[in-house]
């Protein structure tokens, strides 16, 4: 009997050893190839980790673009000017933006002009914080502690997660399996590399701008945005906070802020009343407007269904013509693009 219990405890010493290596080489995998297993939201943050961290030159850039998705999408930097290139990302919110441009200027001279545009619902809630921003690498541990720091005097947690914050980024930071689930089941058995080697270069060429699809939207396919869903508007203390130290850091940089909002389908607009806009607007303003020479844009473009290629994002077409009127409205300001 006592042999047979040394002999299974052996054995299971044996197991957990051999499923301890493994998870340890797996982990350093994932680790070590992002590329083969995130979805085409990783080459875009892998393109932009390049250019803020000096290892892509950017310093012709003379206008930057910052902001969500919608902005990521529907402006063209090759239509704004030859001098222009896009920072915008998917899912990027104040927080995103923050450290974006803080890192940028540690390694580029600063831009003269940012234009800069975030969807209300991201003035609202950070969606993408733990999935794509701390999944993909880009906050170090200051920065993580710094953004705790600042929620928890806000009171408000746009990324949620409050009471298991440290545990998350630390579960996220040393690869524990089950978070990362979802992509590895996805990727097809690690095959993604050359999708995204694609997209990357597809950021590398047009400087940034990646189109979310070219699909025409119609009366009958169109969908409802965040906003139309969630038609109140009620802004995080903490992206407000991040909003406030990206103008203070611009204003420190004599850097310029264009701030406008990206185009709404007609649908979407439909089902919104004038006062959200108005308190989104009130507050953005103020911000931007705290500095002599910003811009602020108010008005809130409408364009039909046919420019869009799903509920909130430019299609082709789009993006083409918002870029043109948003070149015009640089013109006029006279801060032309070159």
């Amino acid at each position: 009997m006592e042999k047979d219990t040394k002999r299974f405890l052996l054995k299971g010493a044996e197991f957990a050893s051999i499923f301890i290596l493994a998870s340890i080489l797996f982990s350093l995998y994932l680790e070590i190839f992002p590329m083969n297993y995130f979805q085409q939201a990783y080459p875009i943050w892998s393109y932009q980790f390049d250019i803020i961290d000096g290892n892509i030159p950017a310093d012709d850039a003379r206008i930057l673009i910052f902001g969500d998705s919608r902005a990521m999408a529907g402006i063209i930097p090759e239509i704004i000017g030859n001098d222009t290139r896009s920072l915008a990302l998917g899912g990027a919110t104040p927080i995103e933006t923050y450290f974006i441009l803080q890192r940028y200027l540690q390694t580029h001279s600063a831009p003269a002009i940012i234009l800069l545009s975030f969807a209300p619902q991201h003035l609202q809630k950070s969606f993408t914080f733990w999935d794509r921003t701390v999944k993909f690498g880009f906050f170090d541990k200051n920065s993580i502690a710094e953004i705790y720091k600042t929620a928890k005097l806000n009171k408000d947690f746009p990324m949620e997660k409050e009471t298991s914050f440290w545990v998350e980024y630390y579960l996220i930071k040393f690869r524990f399996l089950p978070l990362y689930a979802p992509e590895l089941r996805e990727s097809i058995f690690f095959l993604e590399h050359n999708a995204n080697k694609a997209k990357y270069d597809e950021m590398m060429h047009f400087r940034g701008h990646t189109p979310f699809g070219n699909l025409q939207m119609d009366d009958e396919t169109i969908a409802k945005s965040y906003e139309a869903e969630n038609p109140r508007f009620s802004a995080s203390k903490t992206l407000v906070n991040y909003t406030v130290r990206i103008a203070n850091l611009c204003k420190e940089n004599n850097i310029t802020i264009v701030y406008f909002t990206m185009p709404f389908s007609e649908f979407s607009f439909s089902f919104l009343n004038e006062s959200y806009f108005k308190e989104y607007n009130t507050l953005m303003g103020q911000i931007v407007m705290a500095a002599p020479g910003n811009s602020f844009m108010g008005k809130i473009p409408v364009y039909e269904n046919r420019h869009f290629t799903d509920s909130s994002h430019l299609n082709g077409a789009g993006a083409v013509k918002f870029s043109n009127e948003l070149k015009g409205i640089l013109a006029r300001q006279g801060l032309d693009p070159v």
